[in-house]
């Protein structure tokens, strides 16, 4: 064998050597342990609040909304967020949810020395690159039962939100760490504007994201009471309980350590459970006149065939002959879809015609 060859012998485990074990959950039925969950919503609807009162319940052992009494042991929690501060926004909403603050921190960054240059605190702003400084603040707090990354793309510096292998590439470690150490990962990402598509569609960025998840919550606002929020399942994998519930964000008065109140939302849940899906709720209002089921269908299979990248127009229309769709039909959606269409270099021919998702 040549230097630098490297010499590979398969690894082996046979299914009567893995001891089996019943599923864990974090929030029982809806967020699974050592899984990726996704609360997925319109922005300013009530992700985060929602996602903070999670981390009060897990930082206290407080009982669920629907769990009737089943206390469980406190747990830590990472809160890692990009859009909202702490000092004003973040740390105010976990005071209303009445969480252990002595169980919730952030993880603010990481000591380095590059060459002779030492650096205090590097922010911790790009999960792809340091991925080991979060492993090593699991490593040191000890008892992490849930991080919360808000929003999930932000935190993917460095590949393409858009592209499967990428957004896989991003998540694939963070979903072996939580199944290595039992924690939930809760990711909080926004959807897309394209009501043409299906609701499993409407999660921004590529649907690597809903496929690594196994589960994923839509949250929306009802379109009959405005105050009104809906936490209804998008998928579930997992769990045969399809129920969701509803909450009001209610504001509480708190005290903030500089000595002035201020006022911060939490959950107010209704205590009936909701039995309707997210597609329920975003098929819910009747379809633009002249949009028949199958521009619906064409949208899907136009938006699947370019989420991983540029594809040829001619090429594309053939393709979508042979899936049923007209050009007509195709061409019609593309403008609903807001779809790019330029001009791009070709080794053969010089130039040709490709379609892509918008940037």
């Amino acid at each position: 064998m040549a230097d630098g060859d490297i010499a590979k012998t398969p690894v082996i485990t046979w299914a009567r050597d893995i001891k089996s074990a019943p599923l864990d959950w974090l929030w029982q039925e809806r967020i699974p342990l050592g899984k990726l969950s996704i609360l997925a919503g319109v922005q300013g609807k009530g992700k985060s609040t929602l996602a903070l009162y999670m981390a009060a319940q897990v930082s206290t052992g407080r009982p669920w909304i629907d769990t009737f009494g089943q206390k469980r042991d406190p747990g830590s929690v990472i809160v890692l967020s990009m859009e909202d501060d702490w000092i004003d926004t973040i740390k105010p909403r976990l005071q209303a949810a009445e969480a252990d603050m002595s169980k919730v921190c952030r993880v603010d960054g990481f000591a380095a020395q590059i060459g002779n240059r030492k650096f205090d605190c590097v922010p911790l702003s790009n999960l792809t690159r340091d991925f080991d400084v979060l492993e090593q603040a699991v490593e040191q707090i000890g008892d992490v039962r849930l991080i919360i990354v808000d929003p999930i793309s932000s935190y993917m510096m460095g590949k393409n939100e858009n592209k499967n292998a990428e957004m896989r590439e991003f998540l694939n470690p963070l979903i072996a760490m939580g199944g290595k150490n039992k924690i939930a990962i809760l990711g909080i990402t926004h959807l897309n504007k394209n009501q043409d598509l299906s609701p499993d569609h409407r999660i921004l960025g590529s649907t690597a994201l809903a496929a690594a998840a196994r589960a994923v919550w839509l949250v929306h606002q009802d379109e009959d009471v405005s105050e009104r929020r809906l936490m209804v399942l998008l998928k579930e994998n997992l769990s045969p309980n399809s129920t969701g519930l509803a909450f009001r964000p209610a504001n509480a008065s708190v005290m903030t350590d500089v000595g002035k109140l201020t006022n911060a939302p939490y959950c107010m849940f209704e205590a009936e459970v909701l039995h309707i899906t997210a597609k329920d709720v975003l098929m819910a209002k009747p379809q633009k006149a002249g949009r028949p089921k199958k521009r619906n269908d064409a949208a899907d299979w136009l938006y699947e065939y370019l989420e991983n990248g540029p594809k040829p127009a001619k090429q594309l229309i053939y393709n979508a002959a042979k899936a049923g769709y007209s050009e007509r039909t195709l061409r019609s959606v593309k403008k609903n879809l807001e779809i790019q269409s330029y001009k791009s270099p070709d080794d053969d021919r010089g130039e040709t015609w490709v379609w892509a998702l918008p940037t």
